[in-house]
């Protein structure tokens, strides 16, 4: 599978930022940290965050304090504890990806904002541009709106036949609209039809909806809302002996055939790079968006066997990884 090489000025992860920690004269910088999640998932965001800083030479309570809300999978909530993030004396906010992002550039347009793993920015009016963001946030993007369309591609490498598709996706979710685009069409020009199944809310989910599209396949589109549904989705593709395929490796690891995504740790390695260029004076509006990358597809074996799926050696060929 090829790797797409981000264009969008010098990569952050390509020369990691060593920073010096703060001298004991100076008060130690303040960064409020948004997740969309509940705190056991919200909280692996926190310390994936805190070990890049690590590494550049930044420990959490000597040389910055972190204030920490998670919006617990709920709109309302994180818009919420954005606002409540916002009116902080913070030096810096950074949100862990991009209902988090857009909630804390919905609550401030002073303070500067990362955001980690940004879908569709341009598109979704986030920012102005990738290479000159305009405003006050910058970070990186997790899956670019074409691998939305590879997605599709990778499915028929996989499965031949299919012919109808069923996507879960949240319809409400920043920057769906612009994803949603490429893959429409790439679906046309692969002769595909689209069973679009909207969850805005993990308790949205009907089976019979899915019964109704009478899809050859499942595309998950993981965020807030569909993430809890996962193991839920891969059950019912592995029922009815359906491929499936999803955005996220967490797919794959409920039980999901198979998901095509960028490698997360590049979305961490960039924000804390900018964090700390940020902290030091750098201004959000001229650091460029960062874009993925290393892409990884997860194929999950003890899912194919279940299903009676035999693996085309063209896919595999493909294969970064399999869970078996």
């Amino acid at each position: 599978m090829k790797r797409r090489l981000a264009v969008f000025g010098t990569l952050a992860w390509a020369a990691p930022l060593r920073a010096q920690p703060r001298a004991g004269a100076q008060r130690p910088w303040r960064i409020g940290m948004l997740t969309m999640h509940d705190v056991a998932q919200g909280q692996v965001i926190v310390d994936m965050f805190a070990t890049e800083m690590r590494a550049r030479g930044l420990e959490t309570g000597r040389d910055y304090l972190l204030e920490v809300r998670h919006g617990e999978r709920s709109p309302e909530l994180i818009e919420a504890r954005a606002k409540e993030l916002a009116a902080l004396p913070v030096d810096l906010l950074v949100g862990g990806a991009s209902a988090a992002t857009t909630a804390l550039g919905g609550a401030t347009r002073s303070k500067p904002i990362v955001g980690l793993g940004l879908t569709s920015p341009v598109e979704s009016g986030l920012v102005q541009s990738l290479a000159r963001p305009g405003g006050n946030i910058t970070g990186s993007t997790f899956n670019t709106v074409e691998v939305g369309a590879k997605v599709l591609e990778i499915l028929l490498v996989a499965a031949p036949g299919v012919r109808r598709v069923a996507v879960i996706r949240n319809p409400t979710f920043p920057g769906m609209n612009a994803y949603a685009q490429p893959v429409e069409r790439t679906a046309q020009n692969l002769g595909l039809t689209l069973a679009y199944i909207g969850i805005t809310r993990p308790d949205d989910f009907r089976p019979e909806e899915l019964e109704r599209a009478r899809p050859d396949a499942l595309y998950v589109v993981n965020d807030y809302a569909v993430g809890p549904i996962q193991p839920n989705l891969a059950a019912y593709a592995t029922a009815r002996r359906l491929p499936s395929i999803g955005v996220h490796r967490t797919f794959t690891q409920a039980g999901g055939l198979l998901s095509l995504n960028a490698d997360s740790k590049e979305n961490f390695v960039a924000g804390a790079d900018y964090a700390i260029r940020i902290l030091q004076g750098a201004d959000p509006a001229s650091l460029p968006i960062q874009a993925p990358t290393r892409f990884q597809l997860v194929f999950n074996r003890r899912t194919a066997e279940a299903i009676g799926f035999v693996a085309p050696r063209e896919l595999m060929l493909r294969v970064n990884e399999v869970i078996s």
